[in-house]
């Protein structure tokens, strides 16, 4: 392996050179830019998968609290409901996606470890996402 240089392996005018550079108004200004830049990128890759987590773990905690999912099924969960919601969004189709879970997160019963809707519940909304899937896949 190489021996790592440090400050001191510099020549003492290359060193000097350095100092003078970094000092200069346009260095600093690019390292503030920089370090703006990263921290807004920081803040932002923070922010995305909390906003889109939100649906999937409330359906699935949902779920869960019926089934008495163990972790591993719970996570599975939420892996499925995120990739429903992915495929939704490529039709086109994430607001219909969204108000069906909203409307089955609202209106599902548990009654003997099950977890369902009756019926009628959320059809129209369950048939809103059909349509606009089917509309989304069409070829023409």
């Amino acid at each position: 392996m190489g021996a790592m240089l440090g400050p001191r392996a510099l020549p003492l005018a290359s060193a000097v050179s350095l100092r003078r550079l970094a000092s200069a108004p346009a260095v600093r200004l690019v390292a503030v830019s920089v370090r703006r830049l990263a921290l807004a990128l920081a803040v932002a890759l923070t922010a995305a998968p909390l906003a889109c987590a939100g649906l999937p773990e409330e359906r699935c905690d949902a779920i869960c609290a019926c089934l008495e999912c163990a972790e591993v099924e719970r996570d599975a969960c939420v892996v499925d409901t995120a990739a429903a919601s992915d495929t939704a969004d490529a039709y086109g189709c994430g607001d219909p996606y969204e108000a069906y879970v909203d409307c089955e997160l609202t209106k599902s019963r548990c009654r003997d470890d099950r977890f369902f809707l009756d019926g009628i519940d959320c059809a129209a909304e369950r048939a809103e996402l059909a349509e606009c899937q089917a509309r989304g896949s069409s070829l023409d």
